[in-house]
């Protein structure tokens, strides 16, 4: 009888996990390995594997893991060493950064014909020194954008509305951070103006994103192309007066509108702790900084909004519009050296039949990479709108493969302000320059030939 495995790991299992794998997941001749890092698309990876056994009976059962994206690395890096590996997720930027040596380039197969252009050229790879043609390596599911999804009920309760520029996103911030210290009576109480899951750390990175969005591309426009094109040294400073707003806003941020509290908040948490808010306390969040993917785990009793996180004065940018931070999420991708190559194409195939990328679509809530898959959800859209937002690829997103990036780590504990700007500036200048001999080589790496 076939099985379909599903795994949930929290923990890195190493030589045990293997050991488990082998013994109940059958030979692995006749069991697709699938790995992902997003446990909250399991209902729809659960009716996938469920068609692919049907159609392809050489393959007896359907391993399916999710792996929480802390232990990712380290439990894909197991299944690499150890073969137990034919599907898996990643993303563009993981591509980018290396990933690429393991994803087998896919054949092309006629439902790729529906997938937009711009998705297909994310997910292809192409490196100069090797020369030939683009690769297309992982195919997209998804885009992501980084914004501030608000409570509209508490937002008209307290009078407020949705703030454009960096001092009423202030202003609406120290209105709530002045109600959690004092209570208003005959309204919401407020346990944090600004909720995130501050314990995980790499939540952090959405704010930081959605900051650099703003201070970086409008005051600063062309610094990412610099490091591309390796300009000059001076071109490629981050312990210049925009950087350091940048590190100084994300302070004033952590610092002033996030509760001591939240950095002890796993992001699991997050969504239903403002959903709910704080069951003990009575109290609520109005704010919440994360991806656009957690709408689908927001289930509060009010209406749930969504607005760019304004960081400048001025709300709009050369072209009229309000920045916004985006990226290609998650995709698929099949590992190049397994065994059932052509069983796992046809498992991407399947993810991809116009009436189950529907269901993923409505339920992740992401715009479509298909032009046959529409998007109706009027949240989703609005966020995505691009008659008023100029959608900006996420700062970490696009920096050559060895890039110092400043950490997760860093960045909280610069929430926190355990740290200073200037030296969060200070060190990553260092590493910029350190490890320039490293990053300089692959700068020419890129999607298209």
């Amino acid at each position: 009888m076939k099985r379909i495995f599903k795994l949930l790991c929290g923990a890195v299992l190493g030589a045990s996990m293997l050991l488990s794998v082998a013994a109940c997941g059958g030979s692995s001749e006749d069991v697709l390995y699938v790995l992902s890092f997003k446990p909250e698309y399991n209902e729809i990876f659960e009716e996938v594997n469920e068609i692919f056994l049907a159609e392809n009976p050489e393959i007896k059962s359907v391993d399916y893991k999710t792996v929480d994206t802390n232990n990712y690395n380290t439990i894909f890096t197991s299944r690499i060493q150890s073969g137990f590996l034919d599907v898996f997720t990643s993303e563009v930027t993981y591509m980018m950064q290396g990933t690429n040596n393991y994803m087998l380039p896919l054949e092309h197969r006629d439902y790729m014909d529906d997938i937009k252009e711009e998705y297909l050229t994310q997910g292809s790879f192409y490196d100069p020194a090797v020369g030939g043609d683009a690769q297309l390596l992982t195919l997209p599911i998804e885009q992501v954008a980084n914004v501030v999804y608000y409570n509209k009920d508490i937002f008209e309760e307290y009078g407020l509305e949705v703030p454009t520029t960096w001092e009423e996103f202030q202003n609406v911030c120290q209105t709530f951070a002045n109600a959690a210290r004092y209570p208003v009576l005959d309204k919401t109480p407020i346990e944090s103006p600004i909720i995130f899951g501050g314990k995980s750390e790499w939540p952090s990175m959405t704010i930081l994103n959605s900051v650099v969005a703003d201070v970086i591309e409008i005051n600063q426009p062309g610094f990412f192309d610099n490091i591309v094109n390796y300009d000059t040294d001076e071109s490629i400073r981050f312990n210049n007066e925009n950087w350091l707003e940048v590190f100084e806003k994300m302070q004033t941020i952590g610092t002033e509108y996030v509760d001591d509290s939240i950095y002890g908040l796993d992001y699991t948490y997050a969504a239903t702790y403002f959903s709910v808010g704080n069951t003990v306390t009575g109290k609520k969040y109005p704010m919440m900084i994360d991806g656009s993917w957690v709408q689908s785990q927001i289930r509060g009793d009010f209406e749930v909004g969504a607005f760019a996180l304004p960081a400048v004065s001025d709300p709009t940018n050369a072209d009229g519009k309000k920045n916004l931070s985006v990226k290609t999420g998650t995709t698929l991708s099949v590992f190049n050296g397994s065994k059932k190559q052509q069983a796992a194409q046809n498992y991407l195939e399947i993810f991809f039949r116009d009436e189950i990328y529907q269901k993923f679509v409505d339920f992740a809530k992401t715009p479509s990479v298909k032009e046959t898959v529409t998007q109706s959800g009027a949240l989703v859209n609005s966020i995505f709108d691009e008659s008023k937002y100029t959608l900006v690829q996420a700062y970490d997103s696009r920096m050559p493969r060895y890039f110092p990036l400043v950490s997760a780590s860093e960045v909280t504990s610069l929430m926190k302000g355990s740290i200073t700007p200037q030296t969060v500036a200070d060190t990553l200048q260092n590493k910029v320059e350190q490890g320039k001999e490293d990053w300089q080589k692959y700068t020419g790496l890129s999607h298209t030939k």
